[in-house]
């Protein structure tokens, strides 16, 4: 572990965890904070906690076997050249199992891992995007945490980092919504992963501030072996939990206006002024 992640920088991710329906969970957060580069606490990066607003969409099942990741599986044709040297068609079943972190406020994603997977490789990989502005070069680190250690965490208990599995992922594509960093997921990696508590997403923004947002981990075993979910049955919940959250950006600019006005009428008057009066600013002579 280099020396920007010997004691996994601090990070507050405040604001409410969303859930979107069907056994998909959607952590949202108002914001992800960050540290300074230049610290470097002992204290592993304490986890997110729901802020009081938490807002949740029904889960099927029991909700405290609830999954905070989702599967979902599409059919995509790729061409290779055959014996012969022609191009051939081929169809493949491509399956992603994520984790998106949204922000609650404005509906932009703040993290997102997946491992995908490729019919017929037998070799996943890990990705997580992150947002906009790292150092291309400094890549992003995952850390895996146990049950355990992310208590601790919570608890802002120090825990030794040579006890935690951490990989380094290179960034392969920047798009508007954030920048993508991946790795092949090694098999040792993907049982931590499943026995794990949760995931510390770590990179670096250009101005040296870290970026740290933990993801959970409950259900990501059972997802991954698990069926896909619907798309449309995704999209669909996906499409709600958007709608609510445009709807609460809609509450707050009306809260905002609402309070914006009642501090203009708590104002006084100038000296002397009378009702229906026009008031103008003074004018300097000299």
């Amino acid at each position: 572990m280099s020396n920007a992640g010997t004691s996994l920088v601090r990070s507050a991710v405040g604001s409410c965890a969303v859930a979107a329906a069907l056994a998909l969970s959607l952590s949202a957060t108002a914001s992800a904070q960050t540290a300074p580069a230049k610290e470097q606490p002992k204290a592993a990066a304490p986890a997110a906690a729901p802020a009081k607003d938490a807002a949740a969409a029904p889960a099927a099942g029991d909700a405290g076997k609830q999954s905070s990741w989702v599967k979902l599986c599409d059919k995509v044709q790729s061409g290779k050249k055959g014996d012969d040297g022609k191009e051939v068609k081929e169809e493949k079943e491509v399956c992603a199992t994520f984790h998106d972190t949204i922000d609650a406020n404005s509906g932009m994603t703040v993290v997102s891992a997946a491992v995908r997977q490729v019919q017929g490789d037998d070799k996943p990989d890990l990705q997580v995007t992150v947002p906009l502005g790292m150092i291309i070069p400094a890549g992003a680190r995952v850390s895996v945490l146990s049950a355990d250690q992310t208590e601790k965490i919570k608890a802002k208990q120090e825990i030794d980092p040579k006890d935690v599995k951490t990989v380094e992922l290179k960034f392969t594509a920047c798009l508007p919504n954030g920048c993508t960093a991946e790795v092949e997921a090694a098999p040792d990696v993907l049982d931590t992963m499943k026995k794990g508590g949760s995931l510390l997403v770590r990179s670096v923004y250009v101005n040296g501030q870290q970026f740290a947002v933990p993801v959970p981990l409950n259900g990501f075993g059972e997802t991954l072996g698990g069926k896909p979910l619907d798309n449309e049955v995704y999209k669909k919940a996906r499409g709600e939990m958007m709608t609510k959250i445009r709807q609460r950006q809609a509450e707050l600019v009306e809260k905002f206006k609402a309070e914006k006005e009642a501090k203009l009428k708590e104002v006084p008057p100038p000296p002397g002024f009378k009702e229906g009066q026009a008031v103008t600013a003074p004018v300097d002579k000299k």
